[in-house]
């Protein structure tokens, strides 16, 4: 079973360079407490289901303590309890199945989960898996893995992130490792045809210097566009903002663009999180911080920040987008802001982890040329630590994640504010 990796990278960051305020009238309800195995530890996030469900992975435990997928259903009458159940629990050694997913599962047009996992499938590279709903009310969901990662013949291994759906029934997604100079890969997974199986294509094998290295997070924008960040690599090894655009023909070849290279500092590097794509432009954040792996790069700050094309068009061939500094989050305390961002009526929410806890914040745009205001939406001081990705419901709620990093790491908890 592959080593966890902790979203939380250590670090030597602290006060905000921003003034907080502190929001008023914000609601804040611990929905679950993750226990024991065969119960599921160590959330990734979730994702929104039909009537209100939430839909997530865990890192660890399960009945063979690998890793589950769970469903969180909401109560039927107001102020019940939210119910969970461990809609399946990964093996730990059986040569198929994936093990220790590390991403939160993508809800599919038939209300399927599909997912990937760091190890295990057929070569112990990672998978990506379906898990279909049962016909009946209360029966089994059924798990298949689609695709089993080789590390071989340019293909990746070691898959972080979420999928990303694409219009024509594909998933898109990103391996950490593999390719020819073992720096990742951009993957499409085909829907089979006639009940064959599902077809796997390495769209863009990434080689460190200057396009980046490690990609993580994926997004599509307008036309098909993929948008992704690389931990590492680029200019000064300090990661990317990285576009990869479709071909005109079928089976044509995806045109890469680097968006933007960080250099350290208050430009900040070691994006991880999936950038958010807008019709203003793109948001992200980086961790700022030295990998435990070892990785070179800039030291710097936790920043959120905005990128926007230089001229008329998507994706201007010639990259070198124009990059906005929202929010630094300067030196001393802070681990990590680079979980997912949630931008919404031109406010962008995420999470801030602190050696003793963290914090769930809101950035607000200014009126005309000012700086953005932060506004601390939760301080949590009771050792959990927010991470993983955010989702919003149509009232504008926000649900997320922690995990007890200081006194028990295969914990966590899902929680829903309302800002």
């Amino acid at each position: 079973m592959k080593t966890l990796r902790s979203r939380a990278f250590a670090a030597a960051l602290g006060a905000s360079l921003l003034t907080p305020h502190i929001a008023a009238q914000t609601s804040f309800t611990t929905l679950y407490k993750f226990g024991a195995p065969p119960d599921g530890q160590s959330p990734n996030g979730v994702a929104s289901g039909a009537n209100g469900a939430l839909y997530g992975t865990t890192q660890a435990g399960g009945a063979y303590n690998a890793g589950t997928v769970f469903e969180l259903q909401p109560p039927k009458e107001s102020g019940g309890a939210w119910t969970e159940t461990v809609l399946h629990s990964f093996p730990s050694q059986n040569g198929v199945d994936g093990t220790t997913p590390f991403a939160t599962p993508v809800v599919g047009p038939n209300g399927g989960l599909y997912g990937t996992t760091l190890g295990g499938g057929t070569f112990d590279q990672g998978s990506v898996f379906e898990l279909r709903p049962p016909a009946a009310p209360g029966g089994t969901w059924t798990e298949a893995v689609l695709y089993s990662f080789t590390n071989q013949n340019g293909d990746g291994s070691e898959p972080y992130a979420s999928l990303v759906i694409g219009r024509d029934g594909a998933f898109y997604g990103t391996t950490f490792y593999g390719s020819g100079q073992n720096y990742g890969t951009v993957f499409e997974l085909q829907p089979p045809v006639m009940g064959g199986a599902w077809t796997e294509r390495v769209l863009y094998s990434f080689a460190g210097q200057p396009d980046g290295g490690f990609v993580e997070g994926l997004t599509m924008g307008p036309g098909g566009v993929l948008y992704a960040t690389t931990l590492n690599g680029g200019v000064l090894q300090a990661g990317t903002t990285f576009a990869l655009a479709p071909p005109v023909a079928p089976d044509g070849t995806w045109t890469a663009v680097v968006l933007h290279s960080f250099t350290g500092g208050t430009d900040g590097c070691y994006p991880v999180a999936a950038p958010v794509v807008t019709s203003d432009g793109i948001y992200g954040s980086t961790t700022g911080t030295i990998d435990p792996g070892g990785y070179p790069g800039v030291m710097g700050m936790n920043t959120v920040f905005e990128l926007t094309p230089p001229g008329a068009g998507s994706l201007p061939a010639g990259g070198n987008w124009n990059k906005t500094l929202l929010a630094a989050f300067g030196y001393g305390n802070l681990l990590a802001t680079a979980t997912s961002l949630i931008v919404r009526d031109g406010t962008i929410y995420g999470v801030a982890a602190t050696r003793s806890g963290g914090e769930v914040f809101e950035l607000r745009q200014p009126a005309a040329g000012g700086q953005w205001t932060k506004i601390v939406l939760h301080t949590f001081t009771d050792g959990n630590t927010p991470t993983g990705t955010l989702v919003v419901d149509e009232s504008g709620a926000i649900y997320g994640v922690t995990v007890d990093l200081l006194r028990n790491p295969a914990g966590g908890t899902v929680y829903r504010i309302r800002p």
